[in-house]
């Protein structure tokens, strides 16, 4: 499955092509989607934040992540960007995000269902310079 994807967020702009099929992809994503039980966003969000993103700047291939809320569903979307697929296959299953991790643990209690994770190849990507 390949995703175009086109991103501003503050940093270095950064582009380069792939075609859907082609001999190169860019990077992969780890796409969680969160159910969160109600009047836990703000707290699961700060978890994200203060537990998960520090974990996985420490995992090879690491290289950005985004989080979106919902507020007004009580759900979250994480978006884990890694430089290949074995690097974030490694971050679901045997690295700290791994099911019943410390980690996976603590942030699983603030949810109302379990989550879902899928992977995809990221085809495009632009990031934008930040402005003064």
């Amino acid at each position: 499955m390949a995703v175009w994807v086109k991103l501003r967020i503050g940093g270095v702009r950064a582009m380069k092509e792939t075609s859907l099929g082609g001999e190169e992809t860019l990077m992969y994503a780890g796409i969680v989607h969160f159910s969160v039980k109600s009047g836990s966003l703000e707290e699961a969000a700060q978890a994200w934040r203060e537990g998960v993103e520090p974990a996985a700047e420490g995992q090879p291939g690491y290289k950005g992540a985004l989080l979106f809320v919902e507020p007004e569903k009580d759900k979250m979307m994480g978006i884990g960007l890694w430089e290949t697929k074995s690097d974030a296959d490694a971050w679901a299953t045997t690295g700290p995000w791994r099911p019943r991790s410390d980690l996976r643990d603590k942030f699983d209690g603030l949810l109302s269902e379990e989550s879902t994770r899928e992977e995809a190849e990221v085809a495009y990507l632009n990031v934008a310079a930040a402005s003064s």
